[in-house]
């Protein structure tokens, strides 16, 4: 069953106590009744990072012990251990949105009240970057699509067909003989050298998006401090401009081969200093295609720009509109950002295509906030 946890929105909760982690299939044991509040994490700082394990922590009532792994009469004995699958979903207006899929680490029992009878469990689940990092690869690659070498990584270590979505890629990536080598440091240097982006999805799937997926993404939907009709309502954004993120020299080399590719921007060089990065070891095939990624990089990070970082939305506060927006975001998603800012001047609005690079869902009886972690598009 679910729960209704405001107004406009009902919370799903269901773990697969004695379920393999890697299942195919969704948890099926509804725990919706015991949830106190929830935070989930999911995403990169930035469009430079590697994205790492999505999180969510959950607080449980447990004043009837059903998480108490030592309760050996409790209804989920013996299977209160940690890599128990977990699946949190929201139901807005009919429609089921997946928040998180993942497995169980942690059931820390607390006791806040001694002088009540009060039990809670806090519990912590990692998205499955966790379980493909502590797998082992072996096989025998031949140079491919970089999307190919991935979907090749997760059939070697079992990953369930059902649960993926890779880009084919536009990058070729050299042969490789693995031995025990980890699937998750494997397909990141595999994403490296496409310039691409590999997650887990909401629902747990496996994601990978090549270096010409959010050139092809329409923007979604506009936020604004001042919003006109059609626009959306954001409760905080903060715009930052700063020499963060200038590479404007880069250097680049790949495995197997001494040579090494460099390109750089004069100007940005005359005007911001020189802003040295190196890549090193991509996978690539050839000299040309390691051009092309050290290229890319000299003109997407050669200037500094301002950037629209950091999006606070409140959906209760407008939640025809806003609730679609809060529960259906993924990681890339493009969105334009405008701030209308006192004193005039030219232009009178600042506006910013964006994309998302970090999602977070604080959930409390009180208030849902979500804030997004953005890059600019």
């Amino acid at each position: 069953m679910t729960i209704a946890w405001n107004a406009d929105v009902d919370l799903t909760l269901l773990a697969g106590f004695g379920d393999s982690p890697k299942v195919a299939t969704a948890p099926t044991t509804d725990i919706s009744t015991y949830l106190m509040d929830a935070k989930i994490r999911r995403g990169r700082s930035n469009e430079r990072d590697r994205v790492q394990a999505s999180t969510l922590d959950l607080v449980l009532d447990n004043t009837d012990r059903r998480f108490d792994p030592t309760n050996t009469t409790g209804p989920y004995d013996p299977d209160v251990v940690p890599a128990v699958p977990v699946l949190l979903q929201a139901v807005h207006n009919t429609i089921t949105y997946d928040l998180f899929r993942g497995t169980i680490s942690t059931w820390p029992m607390v006791w806040p009240d001694k002088t009540a009878d009060i039990a809670m469990v806090n519990v912590h689940a990692d998205d499955d970057f966790k379980l493909l990092a502590q797998d082992e690869l072996t096989s025998v690659e031949v140079l491919e699509k970089s999307g190919v070498r991935i979907g090749n990584i997760l059939d070697n270590i079992l990953w369930p067909a059902g649960r993926r979505s890779i880009a084919t890629g536009i990058m070729d990536v050299v042969g490789s003989t693995f031995d025990c080598q980890n699937p998750i440091q494997e397909i990141q240097k595999v994403v490296d050298s496409e310039l691409g982006l590999f997650f887990m999805a909401g629902d747990g799937d496996a994601i990978f998006q090549d270096q010409a997926h959010r050139a092809g993404l329409s923007v979604k939907g506009v936020f604004s401090d001042n919003p006109s009709a059609g626009e959306l309502h954001y409760a905080d954004l903060v715009v930052t401009y700063d020499d963060t993120h200038i590479w404007n020299a880069v250097e680049g080399s790949r495995s197997g081969s001494t040579a090494k590719r460099a390109g750089d921007d004069s100007a940005s060089i005359t005007k911001y200093g020189k802003r040295f990065l190196t890549l090193n070891d991509l996978l690539l095939v050839d000299d040309a295609d390691l051009q092309t990624i050290v290229d890319l990089y000299v003109a997407r990070f050669k200037d500094p720009g301002i950037r629209a970082q950091t999006l606070v939305i409140k959906p209760e506060r407008d939640p025809v509109d806003l609730w679609p927006e809060v529960l259906g975001v993924e990681l890339s998603d493009k969105y334009t950002v405008e701030r209308d800012p006192p004193g005039g001047g030219t232009p009178s609005v600042i506006s910013q295509d964006v994309h998302v690079e970090h999602i977070e869902h604080s959930i409390t009886p009180d208030e849902w906030v979500a804030t997004w972690q953005l890059s600019p598009a």
